[in-house]
């Protein structure tokens, strides 16, 4: 019961975020929110290839 509750609450709260996301990405700021996960992937994937490059070389 409180597994299924704890559940519940978090998909809610996942929801609520990525509600209040597209409302932010509204109005102008949806190139800069954009950008910023643009960047982010981006990011990732730098360290993700070093650490597969460093991995495959050392």
């Amino acid at each position: 019961m409180e597994t299924k509750l704890l559940n519940n609450s978090r998909e809610e709260l996942f929801t609520e975020l990525t509600m209040s996301e597209a409302i932010a990405t509204e109005g102008g700021k949806m190139t800069d929110h954009a950008g910023y996960w643009i960047s982010s992937l981006f990011n990732l994937g730098g360290v993700w290839v070093a650490g597969y490059l460093m991995g495959k070389y050392l």
